[in-house]
């Protein structure tokens, strides 16, 4: 349908405006005013953006001192202040011209820009500014206008599609200073340097890069507003942060906190009870080079404010997520009358704690803001009355020559402030000649809870009528919140027998600093790392065991792992908050690469290698693979594009070490004649392929049902066309760890051309549905908790490539092609993997490049938009609950970005 903006279209757009924020001043806008709002919403989307988009003709000529000017009017330039954003244009041209681009500002066309055109069609990429009302394009006096055609198509992905923006193009329109919005007002308070790279216009020195904005100023009001900001800088995150001048100065703390990743806008509503004086924007602090593409700050009226408020807390709170916005003002109404506070100020709150902090997790002051911010509102929920309990939490401590007598006085002034009081606290003499005086020093305290591990009251004592106890190791100078014994006596129900929580560390001021939020129990990623740290307790069945654990390990990690094959998930708790704080940092487990050997061996389990890892206190499991080798079958689907099938087929042949597979490509109507001569060339050239033709429409999970079922191989690897290979040990490597019987799903570590990470494992939840564990992350960075450089089980991996048993693909029924024929279908299938008992893997060892979508058009044709939105509907009607709580995540972490930042 053709799309166009006519003046009766106008005329009932204001009109309609006008009758509907008069209806709302009498009270009616429930009734009838919200409504019209919406309707002349969706006319403006569906009759003015298209024309704009799609039908931007020229809509006269001039001939003005004999120069050809084609004239292009955006319409009313009320309706622009929006834009500040790139879009492709389509131009042909009979010849090859330099044409200038004269943008209309304030009714001055006086900022032009310079464009060299060639011969033919060609995609040009203009940036529209905010107000502009409309385009002068002068062409040379010899050409005739009738010679160039233009048609606009879409916006431009600023993000994914920055590179196709010529590099002199960009600085042109830096230099005009008014890329976005008001950041033709930014003035810099103390001098920043040009920047040396490519791309970016300021330099830091290593301190903030501080604005101010005047803008604000003047825009300003009581009430609600709307800010908007976009930096592109060589860092991938940082916070961006506003200071208001209320008339006291600028504080020490900033007003309104903007964590933002590169290149990515990022918008956040504030509310401000009076009009500020002066206004600062700290683009970014450290040592940056940035360019700011995008401010904006403009008031909004309280219902809109509410409505993106619910909306927010629809997408990205665990507490509200997917739930209708009317539900959510219902229950945030209802929630404000329990806790007797004002709607505005919890709403407010709720949302304020969905706006992850982007900077590294352990940054001192991103952790403190998380504590007062969310931590708080926590402590108080766990803090309510709950069920008793009676568990007997035992604890050893092992004094050292080194103890500080402060240290220990710490630890117990700690246990003895907790609001559960079934502990018993044992020290243990590390030197020999320490004994007699901690003797004495128990003596001192006068508390019957606190023992000597030698002289014990009674071992016997130490396990209650119910037959057992549960043991913990501490450190001197450790302490645990008061809360924390309650959690864990909370947790330790029947059938379980290891409990252990978040944790963190205390720094040389005793402030909390580098929290380490767990995932549930992921048995591959406790071999590759002692993660669960020292916030452990483990059950003691009788006096016997208690005191030869007490006596035998001085950490957790040598109990569990000497009770590993008898811990299945269902016997292990985790509890999603920080319950212990550590006054030093764990420096390992002495002797773990000769237990983890000796487990092995003793579970019968021959052949596997044990060895350090890539970081410091990691560990590597080589798993053998039988001889002879499995056939593995590598399925990959293609549609044409030689180029890209090309190097994803030679890296496989040419630098796979492992050498028993077959290629089997899966050809979806291949069209193009070097794509079928080179088809013919490959299966004459290399027995290991085969060719099969799919001539149905394209339906990725049919795809891959129909290559498994022609498949002979015992293995199955799916393995995207848009991949290529790096390390000649990635197949051995995966086929090592899909052959244990217990595993399910094996991904492979996966980057962008550039080296950044394009997948890590799939986190649920993330952007709604999943999204990839630390995407854009270096290539050399060792990731959250190390975690890039780990084995560890996750919920799902992509099927770009990954690796599964025929038998295990088989049983759970292989690919949704009815309802996930497109999206999702390899989420869907590892989950399926997952709840059929099968534990899921992802190894840092497998490493491919996979030059993302190459093949595969974007989402943007509305029977893609609608067979996408079926997808997500479906994920979250059969995943919903799994979808918010991913057990291999932290319900503390963010849900909105990949990088493991505190929500």
């Amino acid at each position: 349908m053709k799309h166009s903006t006519s003046n009766e279209q106008v005329s009932w757009w204001a009109a309609s405006s006008r009758t509907a924020v008069w209806l709302a001043q009498q009270g009616w806008r429930r009734v009838v005013a919200y409504p019209l709002i919406a309707t002349a919403i969706n006319r403006l989307r569906f009759v003015f953006l298209p024309a704009y988009w799609r039908a931007l003709m020229p809509v006269r000529h001039r001939h003005q001192h004999d120069t050809d000017k084609l004239v292009f009017q955006l319409g009313r330039p009320a309706l622009w202040r929006g834009g500040g954003r790139w879009y492709w244009c389509w131009m042909h041209s009979h010849a090859d011209l330099l044409a200038t681009l004269h943008y209309q500002r304030h009714g001055h066309a006086d900022i032009h820009i310079e464009l060299t055109l060639v011969a033919g069609s060609q995609r040009v990429p203009l940036y529209i500014p905010h107000a502009c009302s409309g385009l002068y394009l002068h062409l040379p006096q010899t050409t005739p206008s009738a010679g160039l055609r233009l048609r606009w198509q879409r916006p431009l992905d600023s993000v994914n599609e920055a590179s196709a923006i010529p590099r002199a193009l960009q600085l042109e329109y830096e230099k005009l200073n008014w890329l976005n919005g008001n950041v033709r007002d930014l003035q810099p308070v103390r001098e920043l340097t040009t920047s040396g790279i490519a791309g970016f216009r300021w330099q830091t020195d290593g301190g903030p890069a501080i604005f101010d904005i005047p803008h604000i100023v003047r825009v300003a009001k009581v009430g609600w507003h709307m800010v908007e900001l976009q930096i592109f800088s060589n860092r991938r995150h940082a916070d961006a942060a506003l200071f208001l001048d209320m008339g006291d100065g600028y504080a020490a703390e900033p007003d309104l906190v903007l964590p933002f990743r590169n290149g990515s806008m990022v918008k956040r509503l504030c509310f401000l009870h009076q009009r500020p004086r002066g206004a600062r924007l700290v683009a970014i602090d450290g040592d940056a080079s940035f360019s700011i593409r995008h401010l904006h700050f403009s008031p909004i009226p309280a219902f809109f404010a509410y409505d993106r408020m619910c909306l927010r807390l629809s997408k990205q709170s665990r507490q509200f997520q997917q739930q209708p916005i009317a539900q959510v003002r219902r229950s945030v109404r209802q929630l404000a009358r329990q806790q007797g506070v004002p709607v505005r100020q919890l709403l407010t709150q709720l949302y304020d704690q969905t706006f992850p902090l982007s900077g590294r997790i352990g940054e001192q002051h991103h952790y403190a803001d998380w504590i007062s911010r969310v931590e708080a509102l926590t402590i108080q929920r766990l803090q309510r009355p709950a069920v008793p309990a009676t568990a007997n939490l035992v604890w050893v401590l092992t004094v050292r020559a080194d103890t500080a007598a402060a240290q220990l006085q710490a630890t117990l002034h700690a246990l003895q402030a907790q609001t559960y009081p079934h502990w018993t606290l044992l020290l243990h003499a590390e030197v020999a000649e320490q004994a007699s005086t901690l003797v004495e020093w128990v003596k001192a305290q006068e508390d019957e809870r606190i023992h000597c591990l030698a002289q014990p009251a009674s071992w016997a004592d130490l396990v209650p009528h119910t037959g057992s106890c549960w043991l913990g190791w501490l450190h001197a100078g450790d302490r645990l919140p008061v809360h924390a014994l309650q959690q864990f006596a909370q947790a330790a129900q029947p059938g379980i027998a290891l409990i252990y929580s978040d944790e963190d560390r205390l720094d040389d001021k005793n402030a909390r600093c580098a929290p380490r939020f767990k995932p549930d129990w992921s048995p591959d990623l406790f071999l590759s790392q002692p993660y669960l740290g020292r916030a452990v307790l483990c059950r003691m069945q009788d006096p016997f065991a208690l005191r030869a654990a007490a006596s035998q390990y001085r950490e957790a990690d040598g109990w569990v792992l000497q009770h590993f094959a008898a811990l299945p998930a269902q016997a292990v708790t985790h509890i999603p908050h920080v319950l212990y704080h550590a006054a030093s940092e764990s420096v390992g487990t002495p002797g773990r690469e000769q237990a983890l050997a000796a487990h092995f061996l003793a579970a019968g389990q021959h052949g596997v290698k044990v060895g350090p890892g890539s970081v410091a206190g990691a560990y590597r499991i080589q798993y053998p693979v039988p001889a002879p080798e499995p056939l593995v079958s590598l399925l990959i689907p293609t549609r044409d594009m030689l180029d890209i099938l090309r190097i994803c087929v030679d890296s496989i042949l040419e630098k796979t070490r492992y050498q028993h597979f077959e290629l089997v490509i899966l050809d979806n109507q291949s069209v193009q004649a070097q794509t079928l001569d080179y088809f013919a060339q490959l299966q004459q050239q290399d027995a290991r392929v085969r060719v099969l033709p799919y001539p149905y429409p394209f339906n990725y999970s049919a795809l891959t049902n129909f290559g498994v079922n022609h498949a002979f191989g015992d293995i199955i690897g799916l393995i995207n066309n848009d991949t290529e290979v790096i390390s000649p040990d990635w197949l051995t490597e995966m086929v090592s760890q899909v052959l244990r019987p217990e595993i399910g799903c094996v991904g492979a570590k996966l980057y962008f051309d550039d080296d950044t990470l394009q997948h890590a494992g799939v986190i649920l939840g993330i952007g709604g549905i999943a999204g990839h564990s630390h995407k854009y992350f270096h290539r050399s960075e060792n990731g959250y908790c190390d975690r890039l450089q780990l084995v560890q089980n996750l919920s799902a991996v992509t099927a770009a490539c990954l690796l599964v048993r025929k038998q295990v693909f088989n049983e759970v029924g292989g690919f949704n092609e009815t309802a996930l024929q497109v999206a999702y279908n390899d989420v869907d299938f590892c989950l399926r993997v997952g709840a059929a008992g099968y534990r899921n893997l992802w190894t840092p060892y497998a490493e491919l490049y996979h030059h993302e979508s190459k093949t595969r058009g974007r989402e943007d044709t509305p029977d893609k938009l609608a067979r996408f939105r079926r997808e997500v509907d479906y994920m979250q009607k059969v995943w919903g609950d799994r979808l918010r709580n991913d057990p291999y995540y932290n319900p503390n972490l963010s849900l909105q970005i990949e990088d493991f930042s505190i929500r």
